[in-house]
């Protein structure tokens, strides 16, 4: 079992950077930043896959509008993390 899953987040408390977990893992995920540990933070990356040409994009904070994303000329489809 995975210890941090897929759009897990992190961010530093020092400088703000933030880094996400792209593949679950099963190992000790640590990220360090300006010489401290990241915080974990609530929210996760959503992904989103096109049904045409496997493209894969990961929104990490959502805008307050709609948000459509568009390839190969349709929708991407939200993509459990």
């Amino acid at each position: 079992m995975a210890t941090d899953p897929r759009g897990t987040t992190y961010r530093c408390p020092v400088c703000g950077a933030e880094v996400g977990v792209l593949a679950p893992h099963c190992a000790t995920f640590r990220p360090r930043c300006c010489n401290t540990e990241m915080a974990r933070v609530t929210g996760r990356i959503q992904f989103y896959t096109c049904k045409v040409c496997g493209a894969e994009i990961g929104v990490v904070k959502q805008g307050a509008r709609d948000f459509a994303a568009i390839c190969c000329g349709m929708r991407m489809s939200p993509r459990a993390a």
